[in-house]
């Protein structure tokens, strides 16, 4: 059984957007097209472990979602939050990390 990861909303962001800069080096030769699709799941032991997280972890009422993007704005202003793209400091990065695997697959 597959369940919704944790991070797993803020993590295709960051892959679609990692997709669509590799896009801009046209040296690369790189090309995801526009359907590129990504889904980012973690196994579940049983269907209702899967459900449960599934149903924890579904996407935010608009209202919620507006009011967390609006708090988030009030605190990159005042220096709480790093600007978009810029991430953590060097020294907050240097004690966390994660491992990822992909399987990517195609049409062609």
């Amino acid at each position: 059984w597959l369940q919704p990861a944790y991070s797993s909303a803020t993590a295709s962001r960051v892959i679609r957007r990692s997709c669509h800069l590799f896009e801009e080096t046209a040296q690369d030769g790189v090309s995801y097209g526009d359907g590129v699709s990504v889904v980012i799941r973690e196994g579940a032991l049983s269907q209702r472990a899967a459900e449960m997280q599934a149903m924890s972890l579904r996407q935010p009422d608009p209202a919620v979602a507006s009011a967390a993007a609006q708090q988030l704005g009030l605190q990159v202003s005042k220096g709480e939050q790093p600007q978009p793209g810029q991430g953590p400091p060097p020294e907050t990065r240097g004690l966390y990390y994660s491992d990822a695997y992909g399987v990517g697959e195609s049409e062609r």
